[in-house]
């Protein structure tokens, strides 16, 4: 007879604990159901944001360091860190030395795409700026050309401020370089299989050809303009190449992508460098001698940051005591919910563990609030019903319809996900299971800024922790390290070394 304790681990993703007095912007609060839980389930908070997650002081935490930390049971220095702290060191130059001689060499140039944009989530514009200044500076009395492919962001930041941006970007730039393409990250950071999308960028960079075109520099920043009183935000600028003369381009170029987060780099990185890419058709192949990425991305593409070590994961350590276990969410969030909560590895062999339902195909999801909450439900009751005895889910809800900025509808999504935590919780103790119930970072509780304006960004919010287990009792605080050591604690589990996060159970608990 199997004896073992089944758990749910329930991630709502961006649903953060909304500060005293800042009610007006939570839309978190029509979650009737589960204040209810809150107020009769052993609960804490837990710190989701900067030191605590691995990032610098104040910067907001997000979903992949989230669900790193979470899975990995210790804190990690995240790769914002690691590469500012190579700017100041020298250590990026020197990784730069490679590509920048062989184009020197050849007579290529460098092509460098990235994000501008100080959001810290999937970007920063100072990496962004600092790898376009090591690349035009001379060596040995020469230098290369080096175009930019600037991508807006809208999302992890204001909505309207990726003009304010590219002026401080662009400020002083080297005579040598020059922004000869810019789009939003909606169309160029596609993580969702919308390989449409993928296909307007990748043509773009690939061939020149665009859709749209805006003026020569600095014309552009009043076409910005133009452009956002026809578009909603910075998000959904069209990849477009800037000035009427296409730039010359040969297959001696390098292409150095600047963004650090692998999961919204996938789709553009394959349709670029991948010899096997069959999602469209693609007229030559390769158009780029090398393309290298900041951190790994895709085996057939240099990193420049390696790996840091992830053994005795959570998921390592159950399996080896003999947990089955099963992922589920939708597409938006599937990278978070495998490869981040395994520390950035993929699992060859793992994909049966891996349940994942389609995101709505919308341009925005607030046209879409339910997502597919309704359908990660079924699959966990499924789950459930199937005796799996490590269940990890996320709803995606407030997080992505909180990014919208739109406070009503996220309100809606919000209730649609505490209908169906009240299944889940329901379908959990008729069948003897006990849920942990968390988030990876703060959204949807924090909609609205001081001054009372909107706000679609993260916050440095702490996020809910409980249990429903009444015979638990827990600490007053910790961190999102600490959920891995609890579980295990929970299960009877001895946590790794690796793990530096404690168990958030008091003794007798």
């Amino acid at each position: 007879m199997d004896t073992k304790k089944k758990i749910i681990l329930c991630i709502l993703d961006g649903w953060g604990v909304a500060e005293a007095g800042a009610e007006a912007g939570d839309a978190t609060r029509v979650a009737t159901y589960f204040r209810s839980l809150w107020d009769a389930a052993p609960h804490t908070q837990l710190e989701a944001s900067g030191a605590a997650v691995g990032l610098p002081p104040g910067q907001m935490g997000n979903s992949e360091v989230g669900h790193t930390t979470i899975g990995l049971g210790r804190v990690i220095k995240q790769d914002l860190v690691r590469i500012n702290e190579s700017i100041v060191d020298g250590s990026l130059a020197r990784k730069l030395e490679g590509v920048k001689s062989r184009l020197l060499a050849s007579g290529g140039a460098a092509h460098v795409w990235g994000m501008i944009s100080p959001g810290g989530v999937h970007s920063h514009m100072d990496h962004v700026r600092a790898i376009v200044d090591i690349l035009a500076e001379k060596s040995g009395g020469e230098s290369l050309q080096v175009y930019i492919h600037a991508i807006t962001d809208g999302r992890d930041t204001p909505r309207h401020c990726g003009k304010g941006y590219m002026q401080t970007f662009t400020t002083n730039l080297p005579s040598n370089a020059k922004v000869v393409s810019i789009s939003g990250r909606f169309m160029a950071m596609d993580r969702s299989l919308n390989w449409d999308r993928t296909q307007w960028e990748y043509e773009v960079l690939a061939y020149q050809r665009s859709r749209s075109f805006v003026g020569e520099w600095p014309m552009v920043f009043f076409l910005l303009d133009e452009i956002m009183r026809a578009e909603p935000n910075d998000e959904y600028i069209a990849p477009s190449l800037v000035g009427n003369q296409r730039y010359p381009h040969n297959t001696n170029d390098a292409l150095i992508i600047a963004n650090f987060r692998a999961d919204r780099l996938r789709q553009l990185v394959q349709a670029l460098a991948s010899p096997d890419f069959k999602a469209f058709p693609r007229e030559e192949f390769p158009r780029f001698s090398e393309v290298l990425t900041m951190t790994e991305v895709e085996p057939y593409c240099q990193a420049l940051f390696s790996k840091q070590s992830s053994t005795n994961s959570l998921s390592d350590v159950l399996t080896v005591n003999g947990f089955t276990q099963v992922r589920i969410s939708e597409m938006e969030k599937r990278a978070h919910v495998t490869y981040f909560f395994d520390g950035g590895v993929e699992k060859p062999g793992h994909e049966g563990e891996y349940v994942t339902v389609p995101s709505p195909d919308v341009i925005s999801y607030d046209q879409s609030p339910q997502m597919g909450a309704r359908e990660v439900t079924e699959e966990t009751v499924r789950a459930v019903q199937q005796g799996v005895d490590v269940i990890v889910v996320n709803y995606a809800n407030a997080d992505m319809i909180g990014h919208t900025g739109k406070f009503d509808v996220t309100q809606e999504s919000i209730r649609v996900v505490d209908e169906c935590l009240e299944r889940v919780v329901q379908c959990a103790q008729e069948h003897g299971y006990t849920l942990f119930v968390t988030a990876d970072h703060g959204n949807a509780e924090r909609m609205q800024n001081p001054d009372g304006s909107k706000n679609n960004t993260h916050s440095t919010n702490p996020v809910p922790f409980m249990v429903l287990d009444n015979s638990v009792r827990l600490k007053d605080c910790g961190g999102l390290r600490d959920i891995a050591p609890t579980i295990l604690h929970y299960l009877g589990i001895p946590s790794p070394g690796e793990m530096t996060g404690s168990s958030l159970i008091l003794p007798g608990g």
